[in-house]
């Protein structure tokens, strides 16, 4: 079987670090799981880094945690590129980057985890 492709939403990351108890967390911890492979972009990576680094007190950690959280993402996860031509046609918040990169990954689900600038949405993607 193929494993799941998967994208991690900046705010699942966030309640991952902010609790141990909670789905979020239990998701981090198997990230390296042979059922799915992590995909990032360049864009994405980058707002894991602002976002991590900006909210880094609430979690007691420095920037070198922040780094080597990051680097272990980029280690396990596949590099993608981004179809940014798409982003015109998509209709979608520009703070919604998880979504764009479900689509340029062609990612069979989206699951935006209703973040408060997205409106909960888990839709399939079906391929052109």
């Amino acid at each position: 079987m193929q494993p799941y492709q998967i994208v991690l939403d900046t705010n699942v990351l966030l309640a991952a670090l902010r609790s141990n108890r909670g789905a979020s967390y239990k998701l981090l911890t198997l990230l390296n799981d042979s059922r799915w492979q992590l995909n990032i972009s360049t864009a994405l990576i980058f707002e894991y880094e602002e976002v991590l680094k900006r909210e880094r007190k609430q979690f007691g950690l420095n920037l070198e945690d922040i780094n080597a959280i990051i680097s272990s993402i980029c280690t396990i996860a596949n590099q993608r590129s981004i179809f940014y031509l798409w982003r015109p046609i998509a209709h979608i918040n520009s703070g919604c980057i998880g979504i764009i990169n479900n689509l340029a990954f062609w990612l069979e689900n989206i699951d935006t985890g209703g973040r408060k600038h997205c409106a909960p949405t888990i839709m399939n993607i079906i391929p052109m």
